[in-house]
């Protein structure tokens, strides 16, 4: 897969981790709005909506779009002091 831009959006996010998105922007030429819904959790998550586009020669369309989110793994933290057991060899 090729990213090609990033999309950013404003919304609000409810004590129950309910997720409401939207999102305009401008990219060469097209005009681009989407609206997005789902829950979020503290190791996962879904969103998906709509998101709709138009260009200034009367062109338009609408495609559906699905995200998903993990967790990512934790990567230990080196902090380049030595520990009990470094110190002992």
């Amino acid at each position: 897969m090729r990213v090609i831009g990033s999309e950013l959006g404003t919304g609000t996010i409810d004590a129950q981790g309910k997720l409401h998105l939207t999102s305009n922007w401008y990219r060469f030429g097209v005009t681009f709005d989407a609206d997005y819904s789902g829950t979020l959790t503290k190791t996962s998550g879904t969103f998906s909506g709509t998101q709709s586009w138009r260009d200034g020669r009367n062109n338009s369309g609408k495609r559906n779009r699905i995200a998903a989110f993990l967790l990512a793994p934790q990567v230990p933290q080196t902090s380049g002091q030595q520990t009990e057991s470094d110190k002992e060899q």
